[in-house]
């Protein structure tokens, strides 16, 4: 994940779904996840502890706080990640999305109004958070189909600039 660490963007959503699967065995071996950003101003402290009491209870999952990342940085932790996922409850743009996809990386999102322009079938999955675990455990355990995704996603977002969409 990439974004501000505040209650809307449904991280938690996230890491209670991986620890969900992990407590039932249907994870891969060797899942980390970066949650990247900072706390946010109103309610991210209290949220960011929240978040780590939940990683607290992984046993095999690794997950790591490497804080805000600058713009020189987000290309490394997109180098490493086989997926991205956006839990956000809603987004009006999907900034992070984009930047993701650009990268080459598929998207499991939440759905809502922000991303059902920006993400195809091709190029990710939109699910009600609810359905999260179930998803995640699919796509996890198809590097095949990731990289398939991902390829679709580097295309789709290849038009996708920010600046245009928020001249529009």
């Amino acid at each position: 994940t990439l974004s501000r660490i505040s209650p809307e963007k449904g991280i938690h959503h996230l890491l209670e779904s991986l620890l969900l699967l992990e407590r039932a065995k249907r994870l891969p071996k060797d899942v980390v996840v970066f949650v990247c950003g900072e706390p946010a101003f109103m309610q991210g402290r209290a949220y960011n502890e929240r978040l780590r009491r939940i990683a607290a209870q992984f046993r095999k999952v690794r997950c790591f706080f490497p804080g805000y990342l600058s713009s020189a940085e987000k290309p490394n932790y997109f180098a490493l990640a086989d997926l991205f996922v956006s839990p956000s409850v809603h987004e009006s743009y999907g900034l992070t999305i984009v930047e993701a996809m650009r990268a080459g990386l598929p998207v499991l999102a939440n759905h809502h109004h922000g991303v059902k322009d920006i993400l195809d079938d091709a190029s990710g999955v939109r699910v009600p958070n609810i359905e999260m675990p179930g998803v995640l455990a699919s796509l996890l355990g198809d590097r095949e189909k990731l990289a398939a995704m991902g390829r679709a996603a580097e295309a789709r977002a290849a038009g996708m600039r920010f600046d245009v969409a928020a001249a529009a």
